[in-house]
C-alpha cells in the first residue's frame, strides 16, 4: 500500500485530516471554551503548557498512560496468571494518568490558531477519547471476571491509541505544535511574561 506522500499512507491520512474542513465546526465551538478557561486561570494554563518545565508538558505526560497500557498488554500476553492482577492495575492507572495528559494537550491545542493543528488535534482527541473509553470498558470487564473479553478490548484500545499517537506525532513533528513560545518561560504568550 503506497501513499502519495513518499509512499506513506499514514501521512496521506494525516494530511487529509489537516484539510478536513468538516472538523472546523467542532474546532470553532470547542477552542473558545478551553481558551476561556485557560484565560480565567493563567497559573493553571502556565502549568499545563509546561512553562515551569521549559517545554511542552503534554508530550512528556503521554508516556505515563501509554506506558501503563503497554505494560498491561505485555503482562496480558506474556505474564501468565501471575501477571493478571498487575495488568488490571496498569489499565486502571493508565486511565487515571490520561486525565492530566488530556488537559495539557487541550491547553496546547486551544492556544494554537493554526487551522490544520485544530483539525488534526480534534481527530487526535477523538481517537484518544475512544481509546480511553475502551480501556475503561476493559477495566470494567476485568473487574467483573470477564478477563478474556477485557484483554480483547484492551488490544483494540491500544490500536486506537496508536493511531491517535501517530496524529499527535504529526502535530509535533510536521506541524510544529505546540509553538515553542507556549512553554518557554522567557517568551510572552497572550501578553503574560
Amino acid at each position: 500500500m503506497r501513499g502519495t506522500n513518499g509512499g506513506n499512507p499514514l501521512l496521506d491520512v494525516a494530511r487529509r485530516i489537516e484539510g478536513a474542513r468538516g472538523l472546523d465546526a467542532v474546532v470553532d465551538r470547542a477552542r473558545p471554551v478551553v481558551s476561556d478557561r485557560l484565560t480565567a486561570w493563567p497559573g493553571v494554563a502556565d502549568a499545563l503548557h509546561g512553562r515551569w518545565l521549559g517545554h511542552a508538558l503534554h508530550p512528556l505526560l503521554t508516556d505515563f498512560p501509554l506506558g501503563s497500557w503497554i505494560g498491561a498488554t505485555l503482562l496480558d500476553l506474556a505474564g501468565g496468571p501471575g501477571g493478571r492482577r498487575s495488568a488490571d492495575r496498569l489499565v486502571g492507572l493508565g486511565i487515571v494518568l490520561a486525565v492530566p495528559t488530556a488537559l495539557a494537550g487541550a491547553a496546547d491545542w486551544a492556544a494554537n490558531a493554526d487551522r490544520r493543528v485544530g483539525r488534526v488535534g480534534t481527530a487526535h482527541a477523538a481517537l484518544h477519547a475512544t481509546a480511553l473509553t475502551l480501556y475503561g470498558g476493559s477495566w470494567l470487564l476485568r473487574r467483573r471476571g470477564r478477563r478474556r473479553a477485557g484483554v480483547a478490548v484492551s488490544l483494540v484500545a491500544g490500536t486506537v491509541a496508536t493511531a491517535s499517537g501517530y496524529l499527535g506525532g504529526h502535530m509535533t513533528l510536521r506541524l510544529q505544535a505546540p509553538p515553542e513560545a507556549l512553554s518557554d518561560p522567557s517568551a510572552e504568550v497572550g501578553g503574560a511574561p
